[in-house]
């Protein structure tokens, strides 16, 4: 009965893996629209240097803003992380008064 539904399923995917393909063809046989030339201003713009863009500055303000919160966030993390060690110390020198 597994055997005959494995190969039931094999057989169904098969199928449907040579009809994608068929279709596939058919649609690579379809003419691609023509290309439109482009404007010498905006192939200009294409090779300019970032800085020249637009939205560079704004871009730069945005990476700016995000490496100001992650070295925040990071101080906070070994802040956190020290304020641990410390009091893991202390436990364990209590730990160790309260064995004696």
């Amino acid at each position: 009965m597994c055997f005959g539904l494995a190969l039931v399923t094999a057989i169904v995917f098969a199928t449907i893996g040579v009809l994608g393909r068929r279709s596939a063809r058919q649609r690579s046989t379809v003419e691609s629209p023509r290309l439109r030339r482009k404007k010498a201003g905006a192939d200009a713009d294409e090779n300019a240097p970032a800085y020249l863009h637009p939205s560079f500055k704004d871009e730069v303000a945005a990476r700016r803003q995000v490496e100001e919160e992650l070295m925040a966030i990071q101080h906070e993390r070994d802040a956190l992380a020290a304020r641990v060690q410390r009091l893991e110390a202390e436990l364990d020198g209590l730990k160790t008064r309260s064995s004696v």
